[in-house]
């Protein structure tokens, strides 16, 4: 468990080298607008923290997403390819 949470910088900074400013604008915009800037998420951890939660679900979609990838991975990723193109993140097709 520990190495890969050492190795978790090195993967996000991989992530971070194909995402452009005008799409991490785009994003930022997004979850602004959608109530899950940084502010948001973090004060829905220290409550699920505090609280002893075993799972933390911050975001506006977040644990329907929860739900739908125990019930349906496939149905998940195509749900979240579609918000990715309706936030910009991804171009539409």
């Amino acid at each position: 468990m520990f190495g890969k949470m050492m190795q978790w910088p090195l993967l996000v900074s991989r992530i971070f080298e194909y995402v452009t400013q005008a799409q991490l604008e785009k994003l930022q915009q997004y979850y602004r607008a959608t109530g899950a800037d940084a502010e948001v998420v973090a004060q829905d951890i220290v409550r699920g923290v505090v609280s002893g939660r075993a799972h933390i679900h911050t975001g506006p979609m977040a644990r329907l997403a929860g739900w739908l990838g125990r019930i349906s991975p496939r149905l998940l990723r195509r749900v979240l390819i579609r918000a990715s193109m309706d936030s910009g993140y991804l171009a539409q097709s």
